[in-house]
């Protein structure tokens, strides 16, 4: 099995991400979760020569979102070339520009984006699977395979009905304003991510007996930060964070960081 005794850099970081490289002889797993939450980690040990006990609490508690940082930014980049003729395109740019990152419950960024990223996603799966497989299809490391449809646009997984990716990024845009106005109001304001995942903490009587239970994310956090909040239980899921120094050497790839 896999192991390390004492690394050179100082960290060892185990996020349930892909723990070994490809040259490792053996076959462990085919379904890595995907690698954001330990490339964060390995981002904020790096950041400091020592580190504090509330070093270790921020990490812990960091909300930043990969996927969602690197959608946004993909579709400023398109779009900004189109937002002088397009008030659509200059209405999106100008809400995704200058946007951290970051989860908050405040944050009227982050549902537009969430959900803009679930449409692309359907709209890609559906051309090739079809409308009830793409329900079914799940793989643990799918998020990084939109992270590369986003950033390279490959023509040959555009969907069909489509004649570029600028045209399915407004269209993703349309119908995630269409579903954010059903479930949240007209008032584009008022969509934060706060209200679009309450929080919702579940007592613990309840597991004594059925109920029905509403999955909540909490306001501030998502399953691919991080903490990687269980949407059901809002408790933040096993990490593990050791490090003697801040030299460390691993490589944890993210498509579309520059």
């Amino acid at each position: 099995m896999p192991h390390v005794l004492d690394p050179v850099s100082g960290i060892i970081i185990a996020a349930n991400n892909r723990i070994v490289g490809y040259d490792y002889p053996h076959h462990i797993t085919h379904n890595w979760r995907v690698p954001y939450r330990a490339r964060r980690i390995h981002n904020l040990l790096k950041a400091r020569e020592k580190l504090t006990i509330a070093d270790f609490f921020a990490i812990q508690g960091d909300t930043y979102s990969y996927p969602d940082a690197i959608f946004a930014a993909e579709v400023v980049r398109i779009g900004q070339p189109l937002a002088k003729e397009s008030n659509e395109w200059r209405e999106l740019v100008d809400a995704l520009t200058g946007w951290d990152g970051y989860s908050n419950s405040e944050s009227t960024v982050l549902p537009i984006i969430t959900q803009m990223r679930a449409t692309f996603r359907r709209h890609i799966l559906e051309s090739v699977l079809g409308t009830e497989l793409e329900k079914l299809f799940e793989w643990r490391n799918e998020a990084t395979f939109i992270d590369r449809l986003i950033v390279e646009r490959p023509s040959d997984w555009l969907p069909d009905g489509f004649t570029s990716y600028e045209s399915l990024i407004l269209e993703c845009y349309r119908e995630t304003r269409a579903s954010l106005a059903e479930r949240l109001g007209a008032d584009s304001e008022k969509w934060t991510w706060g209200r679009l995942e309450p929080v919702r903490f579940p007592h613990p009587l309840e597991r004594l007996e059925s109920h029905d239970t509403a999955p909540g994310r909490p306001p501030s956090g998502c399953q691919l930060c991080p903490p990687a909040q269980n949407p059901a239980t809002t408790s933040p899921s096993g990490l593990v964070v050791l490090a003697t120094s801040v030299s460390p050497s691993c490589e944890i790839p993210i498509w579309g960081e520059r």
